[in-house]
């Protein structure tokens, strides 16, 4: 895990100017997993490292391939090597100490716990995780579920374990089929990348600010922007 006391850091100091907005020094037990750390879990668990998260956890079984560089927060010499290593190298860097990371299927992780943010893919692996994680399982405290299709931005956030959420939750998981088409050459834009990550971020500084989230944050390619409760699936 990561430890803000170490390298000499003085986190009342080097986070001085975020301070009213999010205290590291008062969240020494904030835990938040990232599972699916490409397009969306890179910059969202990237930009919750420097806002001073102090125990973060990279989920993926992925390597970093070249057209990965471009739009995500993986360097180009790091093509080849596991995705969960490269980044976790990107946020010893910048942060001064790096996260936990794992490799592998779902299947072989059990202690889901915290804040857990989906970054994945495919509406079946989010069923998996859904289903055999994170489905009323009382140690995950919210469950963000990050999903990018073009220039279209969806965040669903929700307690895993409450029924209501449950339901209207479950509401949103379409098929792969279903889901708003895209060619080969419309998967991923830097920009479109940094956004999701940073709106994930904001709702992550916010739960453990004890602010009111946002249920559904839908961000349209024209930057329109509709968040509140639970839209219509």
């Amino acid at each position: 895990m990561t430890d803000l006391s170490s390298g000499g850091f003085n986190p009342d100091d080097r986070f001085r100017r975020q301070l009213g907005f999010f205290n590291p020094s008062e969240h020494p037990d904030a835990n938040v997993m990232f599972v699916g750390v490409g397009g969306i879990g890179s910059f969202a668990a990237f930009a919750t490292a420097k806002l001073g998260v102090p125990n973060l956890t990279l989920i993926d079984m992925d390597t970093v391939e070249e057209h990965n560089a471009p739009n995500q927060f993986h360097a180009v010499d790091q093509i080849g090597t596991s995705k969960v290593e490269a980044l976790a190298s990107e946020i010893q860097a910048h942060v001064g100490t790096g996260p936990n990371f794992l490799a592998g299927p779902l299947a072989d992780f059990d202690d889901y716990r915290g804040v857990v943010v989906s970054g994945l893919d495919s509406m079946a692996a989010r069923k998996e995780l859904w289903e055999t994680k994170l489905k009323y399982n009382p140690n995950v405290k919210l469950y963000i579920d990050g999903r990018i299709a073009g220039e279209l931005i969806l965040i669903h956030t929700l307690c895993p374990y409450d029924p209501d959420d449950v339901d209207a939750y479950e509401k949103t998981l379409h098929s792969d089929d279903d889901a708003e088409p895209a060619t080969c050459t419309e998967r991923g834009i830097i920009d479109i990348g940094f956004m999701v990550g940073s709106l994930i971020t904001r709702q992550i500084r916010k739960y453990y600010s004890h602010d009111e989230l946002d249920k559904t944050i839908y961000v349209t390619k024209n930057l329109s922007v509709m968040k509140g409760g639970w839209m219509p699936a």
